[in-house]
């Protein structure tokens, strides 16, 4: 058996342009391996992102972010995908109203919690149970500072694939406490639950529920 010696160092670092809204932030890797043995070696980016943000006005707001991920191994260097282009509008008394791809509420408190998204991918992210984005229609209440809830009408596939099937899927969350816990102090308590069907051929069809 093929021993592979590997070790990797982690820089990360974001940058804010000139033009008002306009931020990014990469994911360097250097990997120290032996190539021929199937180790990776040199430098390498794992992910690129590039955000742009704007307040139409008080109310309304615009998030535009792409998503850079690289195909090292297929031979191949970058290839980008659309990971949020949303529509925001503020309804009042802490209500929010959402349009468009969006960052999935069963995954933002969970890897904010987790906070070495640099590192390792979270629970969610590695068992695939949701993806972190999806094309929809989203509604969130906050109640006070501490108890914020979202309800999410999305296609389910995620943000890399399109609408396959006539199946939608629904999302709530419920949170108590602070729900960016990788920069601020505190705690959390919460439920998040989901639920889509998906067709099977020969009329039939299944359910994936995750709570």
């Amino acid at each position: 058996m093929k021993r592979v010696v590997s070790i990797v160092f982690f820089v990360i670092f974001s940058v804010a342009f000139c033009a008002e809204g306009i931020s990014g932030v990469s994911y360097l890797r250097y990997n120290i391996g032996d190539f021929t043995e199937g180790g990776q070696h040199g430098f390498s980016m794992d992910r690129v992102y590039l955000t742009y943000s704007t307040k139409i006005s008080d109310e309304a707001s615009f998030k535009f972010q792409s998503d850079v991920q690289n195909k090292f191994s297929e031979g191949q260097a970058f290839y980008m995908y659309i990971k949020k282009a949303q529509f925001d509008l503020k309804l009042g008394l802490g209500a929010k109203a959402t349009l468009g791809i969006q960052g999935m509420n069963m995954f933002n408190v969970q890897e904010k919690t987790w906070g070495y998204r640099f590192i390792s991918k979270s629970a969610m992210d590695v068992n695939g149970w949701s993806a972190s984005a999806d094309m929809g229609f989203g509604l969130s209440q906050s109640f006070g500072e501490n108890i914020y809830t979202s309800f999410l009408y999305t296609n389910g596939e995620g943000y890399k694939k399109v609408s396959a099937d006539n199946n939608m899927k629904i999302s709530v969350q419920a949170v108590y406490g602070e729900k960016r816990l990788d920069k601020n102090d505190g705690y959390n308590a919460g439920v998040v639950y989901s639920t889509l069907k998906s067709d099977q051929g020969n009329d039939e069809t299944s359910t994936a529920s995750v709570t």
